[in-house]
């Protein structure tokens, strides 16, 4: 390298933008703790699901495959035949998101039952929440 090279690096280096201060790393850090947090719904008296004793459920079915929808979307057509063929909005009817959410946290849809009638319905939006906001 020569000698001019080195010394207009040495003043592009100097003249850069200073590291982003601590409180940006934390804020990050924050961010992707709030992130992480708000894919659970927490209860606040645990279920106990066979030997599976839960006290939040994960409500974002983003890692569920296209192949896990079409299953989820077909036992439901057959399951519950009726309220698919009368639903306007298949994917938004309670029993849709009732078999998402027991199949995100591998347990029972009956075993959704234990839970109470505000958080069922609050883990059920969310679960809605997931499925229908805008990928970033």
């Amino acid at each position: 390298m020569r000698k001019i090279d080195a010394i207009e690096e040495a003043v592009r280096e100097a003249h850069a933008a200073p590291p982003d201060p601590p409180e940006l790393n934390e804020a990050e850090a924050k961010a992707a703790r709030d992130l992480e947090e708000a894919r659970y719904f927490k209860l606040r008296k645990p279920i106990t699901c066979g030997k599976l004793v839960l006290d939040s459920l994960l409500c974002d079915p983003s890692e569920l495959s296209g192949e896990k929808f079409f299953q989820l979307d077909m036992q439901f057509r057959t399951e519950h035949h009726f309220v698919y063929a009368t639903s306007l909005n298949k994917t938004g009817e309670s029993l849709f998101l009732a078999m998402v959410l027991a199949e995100l946290n591998h347990i029972a849809v009956e075993d959704l039952r234990k839970i109470s009638f505000p958080e069922a319905e609050r883990a059920l939006r969310r679960v809605q929440n997931f499925l229908y906001r805008e990928s970033a």
